[in-house]
């Protein structure tokens, strides 16, 4: 879904969000749909020849909803780590 589109409906679409993010956490399993990403292939550097395939790199953009989940996961990693160091 294209970003705009999505902070357009961001108040309609946040419970069903939700709702998946902590289905995805509470199963421990981010679903098959959100481990893809679009690569695209880009030149390294400008003035290199664009039909010689080892002149580009991947660029990987990943779902909007496997981005959010990972914050999430990073989030309550860093909140238990504290925990942890403190405790």
């Amino acid at each position: 879904m294209p970003t705009d589109v999505l902070l357009k409906s961001v108040d309609v679409l946040l419970p069903f969000i939700c709702v998946m993010c902590n289905a995805s956490l509470g199963e421990g399993v981010l679903p098959n749909s959100q481990k893809t990403a679009i690569i695209t292939p880009v030149v390294k550097k400008s003035g290199l020849d664009p039909d010689e395939p080892q002149n580009y790199r991947p660029i990987s953009n990943l779902t909007f909803m496997s981005k959010i989940i990972e914050r999430l996961v990073t989030e309550q990693i860093q909140m238990h780590l504290k925990q942890w160091f403190q405790g």
